[in-house]
C-alpha cells in the first residue's frame, strides 16, 4: 500500500498541467491556429446563404448548353439530308450522262464518216438473266447511214471459259434455249438480236464472242470479243460462278 503526501500530490499535478501546456502548443504548431468560427474555415462562395444563387446560375447554364446541343443536332441532321439528296441527284446525273454517252457512240456508229465504209458493225452486247442459270443475250449490230442496200448475213456466237480449269469454247447454239436455228440478220442501219441459253452447271464463261459474217461477196466477217463480267447484269454475277 502506497501513500502519498499533500507536497507530492502537488508536484504531480504541476507536473501534469506543463505536459498539457506542452501538448496543446505542440498540436497548435503542427496543424495551423484554430479559427475563430466555422464560417472563417469554409469558403464563402460555399456559405449556405449563396447555394440557391449557384444553384440557378448553373440550371441556366445547362438548359443553355442543352439548347445549343440540340441545335447543333438539328443542324446536323439537315446537313446530312442535303447531302443525301444531293448524292443521289450526282448519282442520277451520272446515270443520265452515260446513257447519253451510249447513244450518241450507238448514232455516231450509223452516222460518223469514218465509219461510212461497207460493212456490219458489232456494237454492243449484253447478258442478263433469267432463272438460275438461264440467260438472255442481246446484241446490236449497226450499218452505216450511206448504204445503199440492208445488211444480210449470219451471226455465230459461242462462249469462251473453263471446264474442270480447262479452256472450251462454247457455241450458244449448243445450249440455246427452243429452236436451235441459225441467226440470220437483215436490216438497213441497226438491229437488235436476242436469244437464251442456259450454261452447263461445270461452265466457267468467261467471255463471249460475236462473228457477224455478211452475206454479200466482199465484205469479210467482223469478229468482236466481250469480257463477260463487263457485259453480265450486276445481279447475275454470283449465279454465273459456281
Amino acid at each position: 500500500m502506497t501513500v502519498s503526501s499533500p507536497g507530492r500530490r502537488a508536484r504531480l499535478l504541476r507536473y501534469a498541467t506543463v505536459a498539457l501546456a506542452g501538448a496543446v502548443a505542440g498540436g497548435l504548431l503542427t496543424y495551423g491556429v484554430m479559427p475563430e468560427s466555422f464560417d472563417d474555415a469554409v469558403p464563402e462562395e460555399l456559405v449556405g446563404a449563396d447555394c440557391p444563387a449557384q444553384l440557378s446560375a448553373l440550371q441556366r447554364q445547362r438548359r443553355q448548353l442543352s439548347e445549343e446541343l440540340a441545335y447543333v443536332k438539328q443542324s446536323v441532321i439537315v446537313e446530312q439530308e442535303a447531302c443525301f439528296e444531293l448524292r443521289d441527284s450526282l448519282s442520277e446525273q451520272v446515270a443520265e450522262v452515260g446513257k447519253l454517252n451510249e447513244q450518241l457512240a450507238f448514232y455516231r456508229g450509223i452516222v460518223a464518216p469514218e465509219q461510212n465504209l461497207a460493212g456490219v458493225r458489232i456494237h454492243k452486247a449484253e447478258i442478263m438473266p433469267l432463272y438460275g442459270r438461264d440467260y438472255q443475250f442481246r446484241l446490236t449490230l449497226l450499218q452505216p447511214v450511206r448504204q445503199s442496200s440492208d445488211a444480210k448475213g449470219m451471226l455465230k456466237l459461242h462462249l469462251e471459259g473453263l471446264k474442270k480449269d480447262v479452256m472450251l469454247a462454247l457455241p450458244l447454239r449448243d445450249i440455246a434455249l427452243g429452236e436451235k436455228t441459225p441467226a440470220l440478220y437483215e436490216f438497213r442501219y441497226y438491229v437488235e438480236v436476242f436469244g437464251q441459253f442456259r450454261l452447263p452447271s461445270d461452265y466457267r464463261p468467261l467471255r463471249l464472242v460475236a462473228e457477224a459474217i455478211p452475206e454479200e461477196r466482199g465484205l469479210k466477217p467482223v469478229s468482236q470479243t466481250f469480257v463477260w463480267a463487263e457485259i453480265l447484269k450486276p445481279e447475275a454475277a454470283e449465279e454465273s460462278n459456281p
